[in-house]
């Protein structure tokens, strides 16, 4: 499953590449603000290169 980010209220915090990580199962190409708030892509802002 692929989610694109939005560019609307979208806290992106994506990598400079394209490169999708996996954290715990979700393929996380993006991390939008809703994503941020529920936590589930919040340790991937943290693996910023």
């Amino acid at each position: 499953m692929e989610e694109k980010c939005l560019d609307t209220d979208a806290l992106i915090l994506i990598y400079k590449k394209d490169i999708v990580e996996k954290f715990e199962g979700y393929y996380i190409t993006c991390i939008t603000l809703f994503e941020f708030l529920r936590g589930i892509a919040v340790k991937t802002v943290f693996f910023l290169p």
